[in-house]
């Protein structure tokens, strides 16, 4: 049979078996480190946190005011409809 390729088969097509005819690769390191935890990260995800509340207390706000705008005492009773 031929030589391995570069795929890692035979030339002649066959599968790598008992014969060897594969190449062995070195283990490849990692490129990307793996980010460090830090204070900062935490920091952000409360701000994010914070900002969420902030939003939706403001749209809470948002529908109280406009149900209740311009009625006396809050909502209205069925006898005035």
């Amino acid at each position: 049979r031929g030589g391995a390729t570069a795929t890692g088969g035979s030339a002649a097509g066959g599968d790598v078996g008992a014969e060897g005819g594969g190449v062995v690769q070195a283990a490849s390191t990692p490129r990307i480190a793996a980010p460090e935890a830090s204070q900062g990260e935490s920091t952000r995800m409360g701000l994010l946190l914070l900002e969420a509340l902030l939003a939706l207390g403001l749209l809470v706000f948002i529908v109280w005011w406009v149900m209740f705008a311009g009625r006396r005492k809050g909502e209205r009773r069925d006898d005035d409809a």
